[in-house]
């Protein structure tokens, strides 16, 4: 899932709590820890991770461009 050895992912940012915790288990098998931080909300999520340099936007059509927007402000 994760082949990019430069690419860290710190985060999960989805409003379903099954598929955040499913990923949050995926990351943190892979870096052999429990760092990885879920968030419900993106707003959240992109007020408080002033650390990230890219996000990977996997949303219904509708809010690709709202959740692109808001993450390059």
């Amino acid at each position: 899932m994760i082949p990019e050895a430069d690419v860290q992912f710190v985060a999960i940012c989805d409003a379903k709590k099954a598929q955040r915790q499913s990923v949050k288990n995926i990351i943190d098998t892979r870096y052999g820890n429990s760092d990885c931080k879920m968030y419900r909300d993106i707003r959240e999520f992109l007020a408080e991770r002033t650390d990230v340099d890219a996000v990977l936007i996997a949303t219904g059509d509708r809010w690709h461009a709202t959740a692109a927007t808001m993450a390059m402000r």
